[in-house]
């Protein structure tokens, strides 16, 4: 870095505090891991300030009969606001000679973390927006891209932590199978990391002028790096590696991408997706909810003679899911059991959507019915098991059971009276064609 002790010029009394605080922070800003460009270039305008004023003190002292009022007015005018500017800096070494990358800790720590980056980015800017004040620049002819200097360097010190937060991301050990309740055909992580990558690499076409958007790139990176590194700091956590956060990541991720890509994406609708995901972040949405929005979306794709027991066992999902206890477990080893279940559930949706495909044809998918009506069998079993490990669960299991077995009774008569019904009707030979 160029701001060093030696260049700086001794100066008259009068300059004696602006003297003191350049070396302050020539000695400070070499130390600096974050915000390292923008500090060096700030203190480069700083002592060419500091130079200007100098020169005109100079011409002061040097006037013999003409005084020189011109020089006195631009130094007196300046010297001041500099001090002021110097000394009004609020920000510490201890601040920034700790690394821009976030480490592994909690998810709240972690978003206190982010904030704070961007805080302390936020004073460097504000610092250099006075010195294009007209007592700064009447101090000398030259022309001098003060804003265009700073905010180049603003944009260089972005880049670095953009593309080490992207690298990081990348690198990590987190994979698809690592999340759970996820379903077969989730890729929550890999789909994740290709936002990440399109992000960090879109956002290098910025304009240096684009620094507020740019300051948003990065938090959110920072943000989707978050679930990585609480794994990393509690890898018994659930939460952090529930399908109900990685879905929120993932939405997060593919704005980020449109954020970047479309300059008509507002900062204000950055901000409010923003605090949609800060919320499943912080996990203040209740747990499984995201899949049972997923699981109701599958009932309309499977028919008769399953439709009804679709929904009794979605219904039996609907209690065990708003269990107390189980909202409050937070061990993934716990929660794998009830992962694997419900990614079970979504396959066997799945699959009697796809193999039980038109009503005309119940005798020859007799064998396929006869496999799915067992898998579901299999599932009320399994859930049952999950419901009575939940003690404020208790009594709910023989109203589910009850339901359940109504909609079993309304799957086989309204199928067996359909049938009944094509045979005396042939015109609704049309509805036996697959939907």
């Amino acid at each position: 870095m160029s701001t060093n002790l030696q260049a700086i010029k001794p100066g008259y009394p009068a300059s004696a505090l602006l003297n003191v605080l350049l070396q302050h922070y020539a000695t400070d800003f070499p130390k600096y891991t974050r915000n390292v460009n923008i500090s060096d270039e700030l203190w480069k305008h700083w002592n060419n300030i500091y130079e200007d004023i100098l020169t005109h003190i100079d011409k002061v002292e040097a006037a013999e009969t003409d005084p020189e009022w011109d020089a006195f007015d631009k130094y007196t005018n300046a010297i001041g606001p500099l001090e002021t500017i110097l000394l009004e800096l609020e920000t510490h070494l201890s601040v920034n000679e700790v690394s821009p990358i976030p480490e592994a800790d909690g998810v709240s720590p972690l978003i206190t973390f982010m904030l704070q980056w961007l805080e302390n980015r936020q004073t460097f800017i504000n610092a250099g927006e006075p010195l294009e004040n007209a007592h700064f620049t009447g101090l000398t002819d030259a022309e001098r891209a003060v804003q265009t200097d700073l905010r180049s360097a603003l944009k260089k010190d972005d880049e670095t932590v953009l593309g080490q937060l992207a690298n990081l991301i990348a690198q990590h050990g987190l994979q698809d199978d690592s999340i759970l309740e996820r379903g077969p055909n989730d890729k929550f992580v890999s789909t994740v990391r290709d936002h990440v990558q399109t992000a960090q690499t879109d956002a290098q076409n910025f304009e240096a002028d684009d620094f507020d958007r740019m300051g948003k790139v990065v938090f959110a990176i920072m943000a989707i790096y978050i679930p990585f590194l609480a794994h990393d700091d509690d890898k018994d956590n659930a939460h952090v590696i529930s399908t109900k956060l990685w879905k929120a990541v993932q939405v997060f991720a593919e704005f980020l991408v449109e954020f970047v890509k479309n300059q008509a994406v507002t900062i204000d609708t950055f901000n409010e997706k923003w605090a949609v995901y800060e919320k499943v972040l912080l996990d203040e949405v209740d747990a499984f909810a995201l899949q049972m929005v997923t699981l109701m979306r599958l009932a309309s794709k499977v028919r008769r003679p399953f439709f009804g027991r679709t929904v009794g066992v979605i219904k039996m999902w609907q209690a065990l899911t708003s269990s107390k206890e189980l909202q409050a477990e937070k061990a993934a080893t716990r929660r794998a059991a009830l992962s694997k279940l419900l990614v079970d559930t979504m396959a066997e949706f799945e699959k009697t959507g796809k193999e039980v495909t038109a009503f005309s044809e119940v005798d020859t998918l007799e064998a396929t019915i006869t496999e799915r009506k067992e898998g579901y069998t299999n599932l009320v079993g399994r859930i049952k098991t999950e419901v009575d490990t939940y003690s404020d669960l208790g009594g709910k299991w023989e109203k589910l059971e009850t339901a359940y077995g109504n909609g079993v009774a309304v799957d086989d008569e309204n199928l067996k009276k359909f049938l009944q019904f094509i045979q005396t009707n042939k015109s609704a030979a049309l509805l036996t064609s697959p939907v």
